[in-house]
């Protein structure tokens, strides 16, 4: 009867341990997932801070297109803090360039850095190629060596999209750093920051952050 009574006790107390452990689990995962990476956090989301099976694994996804429409309220957005820290920790790591730092709006990314290239049309290529592997399609990918812009970008870290005067205040900058290299074109139809015909007149015709 004691041991019975015994091995019962030892069988709460291994169930209540995985529970709290699941638990502790469950609340790790949910932290992790709602942190946003913040430019500041340089070693967040390094891969070599993340777990050996989780680096060795090959992600795969698979949607119906119904399963999609059933949890439209459920689809992530865009976390852009994390397309800004993954574009700089890629292009600080490309040769010769000793700053880099990346602004992700609705549809732009502005890279500013420091090169020791003499060749800055070879730099501009690779930054801006860079980003571009790892923003959505759409995105439009603008370039400067000019360490003036690295005030100028970061100035919008304060703002949101939306705000007043955003757009102008944006578009002059681009203006400004458009005198840097660019780089060669994306392709046929995408000049070097990857804008065609069609994404200027909807540039003219669409407020930003309304498209």
């Amino acid at each position: 009867m004691m041991k019975q009574l015994t091995a019962t006790i030892l069988l709460c107390m291994l169930l209540g341990g995985c529970g709290f452990q699941s638990g502790m689990n469950r609340q790790v995962d949910e932290d992790s997932s709602s942190k946003t990476i913040r430019l500041s956090d340089r070693h967040e989301g390094n891969n070599s801070n993340m777990p050996e099976a989780d680096t060795n694994r090959a992600g795969y996804v698979r949607y119906q297109r119904q399963q999609v429409t059933d949890q439209k309220e459920r689809t992530p957005a865009l976390n852009r803090e994390h397309l800004a820290h993954v574009i700089t920790s890629l292009a600080i790591q490309l040769p010769n360039i000793k700053d880099a730092a990346t602004l992700v709006t609705d549809e732009d990314a502005l890279i500013v850095y420091q090169t020791g290239n003499k060749n800055r049309d070879e730099s501009a290529d690779q930054v801006k190629k860079t980003a571009v592997s790892v923003l959505p399609r759409y995105y439009h990918v603008y370039v400067s060596d000019n360490p003036e812009h690295f005030q100028s970008i970061a100035n919008f870290s304060r703002l949101q999209t939306n705000s007043r005067d955003f757009d102008q205040i944006l578009t002059k900058t681009i203006q400004q750093m458009k005198y840097s290299p660019q780089g060669g074109d994306i392709s046929t139809k995408e000049d070097a920051n990857g804008m065609t015909n069609s994404d200027r007149t909807m540039r003219r015709n669409t407020p930003y952050g309304q498209n």
